[in-house]
């Protein structure tokens, strides 16, 4: 028993030596992130989430896992995971509303899942209706599902055709 307890005692030492602690892996990846190396930072990012969600630096770390995700060209399919993670494990904080515009947007402008777009713009306004993001949000949602065309029609029959005076003729 005696012999037991003791290899348990070494190999949680040896662990806890051996292995980096959240600040340490948070350092780690915006390293690897400022140096260009998006996959190393990802790596480091989750680990951190995954093995320190209760420290502090974990909700940053998801938060960078959500900028990084947002900003890489492809399947957006991780991005809206890491933006769902962040708003079920962190409603309260102080980037949700943006995390939650940017759902709705990535929905609406990246994916076309006009639904889903609407289901998280109207959530995003109930929540956060004096937000500096709400016009947009507001607006986003008027114009869901409309095409560049139709819009650039709209905006011409808002605004009066003007006659533009041509160089050098005179007023």
């Amino acid at each position: 028993m005696k012999h037991i307890l003791l290899s348990l005692i070494a190999t949680v030492l040896l662990a806890s030596c051996s292995g980096k602690n959240a600040r340490d892996l948070y350092a780690d990846a915006r390293a690897a992130e400022d140096s260009g190396n998006v996959f190393l930072a990802l790596e480091k990012f989750e680990e951190l989430v995954q093995d320190y969600p209760a420290e502090a630096v974990a909700e940053t770390a998801i938060y960078r896992l959500v900028m990084i995700r947002s900003g890489t060209p492809g399947d957006k399919g991780p991005a809206v995971e890491a933006q769902t993670r962040f708003l079920r494990l962190y409603p309260n904080s102080l980037e949700a509303p943006k995390v939650t515009f940017m759902l709705a947007f990535l929905y609406n402008n990246e994916m076309m899942q006009i639904d889903s777009a609407k289901k998280y713009y109207e959530l995003f306004l109930a929540l956060y209706p004096a937000h500096e993001l709400a016009p947009s949000a507001k607006f986003e949602l008027e114009t869901l599902g409309k095409g560049l065309e139709e819009l650039l029609g709209e905006v011409e029959a808002l605004v009066p055709a003007q006659k533009i005076p041509t160089p050098g003729a005179r007023r």
